[in-house]
């Protein structure tokens, strides 16, 4: 049999592949309290926002395709939903400073993009609450040194990238940095 080993007499046979089946009721009764809340963002924000998966009550927000006609008011008629948000990306909007208690309020955050935007050192130490974020993305911000201290008491954070800020790459470092900060 042409592409089967040497002595084989028969192709090597793939194991069946099965998806755990999704209880559509458990997943309706774990989104009932804000589902009306995200039927209704979804309607003023078209695809921003979506569930993480079919199976699941945490929220997914990609607010940069919006680009800069999302807000620091946009962020915050997100509030609301704060707490299911676990992947934010505000890359190339328009928030501010402003905007960092709204951040603050998304504690189950894992995944905070904000690219390209205005936010400084005020926002990142409004973030050392969030103990759930594995990856900071602060690229193209005017993000100083001294946000370095605030990151490096982010318990479960892997990445934090810092290119074309205000922090020199030679820049010491926390120990608790070592080898996850990324220019």
């Amino acid at each position: 049999i042409k592409g089967a080993p040497a002595g084989s007499a028969s192709p090597s046979t793939v194991a069946e592949v099965t998806f755990e089946e999704i209880d559509q009721a458990a997943v309706t009764k774990l989104r009932t309290k804000f589902a009306p809340a995200v039927a209704q963002l979804q309607k003023r924000y078209p695809n921003i926002l979506d569930y993480e998966s079919r199976s699941s009550a945490n929220l997914i927000l990609n607010a940069s395709i919006m680009g800069p006609k999302f807000g620091d008011s946009d962020l915050a008629a997100l509030v609301p939903l704060a707490e299911q948000i676990t992947v934010a990306d505000f890359s190339r909007t328009a928030i501010t400073d402003r905007s960092a208690p709204a951040m603050s309020a998304m504690k189950r955050l894992r995944i905070l993009r904000l690219m390209h935007t205005r936010i400084t050192d005020t926002t990142v130490q409004t973030l050392g609450a969030l103990d759930q974020l594995e990856s900071l993305n602060v690229f193209d911000t005017p993000v100083t040194p001294a946000a370095l201290l605030t990151i490096a008491r982010l318990p479960r954070l892997a990445h934090c990238y810092a290119g074309q800020t205000a922090i020199p790459a030679g820049t010491s470092v926390p120990q608790a940095l070592a080898g996850k900060l990324v220019f």
